[in-house]
């Protein structure tokens, strides 16, 4: 976890606490968004990240594309690695995901590189949230 201080930029390589046999993967900053209310989205690619395929078995994958609540990425991340490219399919899904209808959709969970875990998490907190 970094401190809010840290300073964020696109193009930032970041370690994160990943799942055991995956320590190279890489959080890959590709644009932050500032919202009219106030707040940040920090919108990253991840490389190597784990994903479990149909047989049940883990193997490595690119996430091209994850929005998340600057304050749930700065628990997310370690250390910050220098500097790297996202790949080509971020700035496709940067632009679907800023004309999304439905509003900007994002994770206010912390990551641990496996996105079934994040998606869970991200469930599992909006349904611990008293409605409305």
């Amino acid at each position: 976890m970094i401190g809010d201080a840290e300073h964020l930029a696109a193009g930032q390589s970041w370690r994160f606490n990943a799942t055991h046999g995956f320590d190279d993967a890489r959080i890959i900053i590709g644009a932050l968004v500032t919202l009219p209310a106030g707040g940040r989205i920090v919108c990253f690619s991840v490389t190597r990240a784990p994903t479990k395929l149909s047989d049940g078995t883990i193997a490595e994958a690119m996430i091209s594309f994850v929005p998340m609540a600057e304050p749930a990425f700065r628990a997310t991340v370690i250390a910050n690695e220098g500097m790297a490219t996202p790949p080509q399919e971020f700035s496709d899904e940067l632009t679907a995901w800023q004309r999304d209808e439905r509003g900007l959709t994002i994770f206010t969970v912390p990551f641990d590189g496996c996105l079934d875990r994040l998606l869970a998490n991200q469930a599992a907190s909006l349904i611990a949230k008293p409605a409305a």
